[in-house]
């Protein structure tokens, strides 16, 4: 586990330098983003289709915050567990 430290570090340092590159960007206050007539490019049948769509992402995010809550809990659990019988050993 102590050899994986510098890399740990390492990777977060320039995940963190990025996301900071990332953050001073600027969007051009002359772009202007067209308006699309979606009714142009595709069906009434097409457009019902594709928004029946959108309810399976939001399930999808609701399982992944579910499972990172039990998650959490049990890492919670299982670290307690593990501080108590350290605590007790001589």
């Amino acid at each position: 586990m102590i050899r994986r430290l510098p890399v740990v570090a390492a990777l977060a340092a320039a995940w963190a330098a990025a996301a900071w590159f990332l953050w001073q960007t600027k969007v051009p206050s002359s772009l202007r983003l067209p308006q699309v007539d979606l009714h142009r490019f595709f069906t009434a049948a097409q457009l019902r289709s594709a928004s029946s769509y959108s309810g399976v992402g939001e399930w999808l995010w609701a399982g992944g915050v579910a499972v990172q809550i039990v998650q959490r809990i049990a890492m919670t659990e299982a670290w307690r567990s593990y501080a108590t019988s350290a605590a007790q050993s001589p």
